[in-house]
């Protein structure tokens, strides 16, 4: 395929399911450059070459996916979803590959007792859903559990809500002679007239 011919005008004439093709084949490619490009990257840094061309979006990354342990294609799914690409690159390399591109059970809520479960990728979770549905160490959580931790939230939620933090003693203002007395502190009132005329309070 040459991407460098694709247009705008030559893609209006595909059909969807070829527009889904040529979507799956470009990112097929752009994988594998971003696996080469981290093994260029690597190979320059153990040199002790700097890198400028590559911004600290992208360098992070390159380390772990020259050595094996970050798909490249997880990086590219998730391109941009901080919180999902952290717990998927948790697991093997193999796994993450798998997991972009299997649909897996999400709770989306609770009707009553009974969990309301969808099939979703990871690039279509929200970042709640993702901390819902995927541990901080990559693991796959259950329904069960997931339902678990909604419940667990929307008690937290309740248990807070409506709750407002203690206001502080307000000081005492009182009038002694020429001085206003605000708590412990004291100021004169001509001083206080005229640094309130200069602020355009008065």
């Amino acid at each position: 395929m040459n991407l460098t011919a694709t247009t705008s005008s030559s893609l209006a004439a595909l059909s969807i399911d070829e527009l889904r093709r040529r979507l799956a084949d470009a990112i097929t490619v752009t994988a594998r450059g971003l696996y080469e490009t981290a093994l260029i990257f690597e190979a320059l840094r153990q040199r002790g070459e700097p890198v400028e061309e590559l911004r600290l979006t992208l360098a992070p990354y390159l380390p772990r996916i020259a050595r094996g342990e970050l798909a490249a294609e997880a990086v590219i799914g998730l391109a941009g979803f901080r919180t999902a690409l952290d717990r998927v690159a948790m697991l093997p390399a193999a796994k993450q590959r798998e997991l972009i591109d299997t649909p897996i059970p999400v709770v989306t809520g609770i009707d009553g007792d009974q969990p309301t479960i969808s099939m979703r990728r990871v690039s279509e979770m929200s970042a709640r859903e993702v901390r819902i549905a995927i541990s901080e160490d990559g693991r796959l959580l259950e329904p069960a559990a997931q339902a678990e931790a909604i419940r667990s939230e929307t008690k937290r939620r309740a248990s807070t809500r409506g709750t407002t933090r203690p206001r502080g003693r307000q000081p005492s203002v009182t009038v002694d002679g020429d001085y206003i007395v605000i708590g412990p502190q004291s100021v004169r009132r001509d001083h206080l007239l005229t640094c309130l005329k200069s602020l355009g309070v008065i």
